[in-house]
């Protein structure tokens, strides 16, 4: 069983936060309908002043292929664009053995 994770983390300006929430939950609902099982969470740093930090994370009980990874982070580049402040980072975990 591929139990791999994805792990997704970026900053954009405060005043960009609800239109970046809006723009990623539409990214998940689409990603989740495209493929069944998938689970999708959208998180905010706790406590942060200035930038917001957000992370995405994605699972699934297959694991999150290389394929989905790669459309996720490329959709979401796309769409999320004009309002991140640096890079997005993506990060992937498995379980340990």
């Amino acid at each position: 069983m591929n139990s791999r994770r994805l792990y997704i983390y970026f900053r954009v300006k405060s005043e960009s936060e609800a239109a970046v929430v809006a723009a990623v939950r539409e990214l998940q609902a689409a990603w989740r309908s495209a493929t069944p099982g998938l689970r999708c969470e959208l998180q905010r740093r706790a406590d942060q002043r200035g930038d917001v930090t957000l992370m995405e994370t994605y699972s699934h009980s297959a694991g999150v292929g290389v394929a989905l990874q790669k459309r996720i982070e490329r959709e979401a580049q796309e769409r999320l664009a004009p309002w991140l402040v640096g890079e997005r980072h993506s990060e992937v975990f498995e379980p340990c053995a």
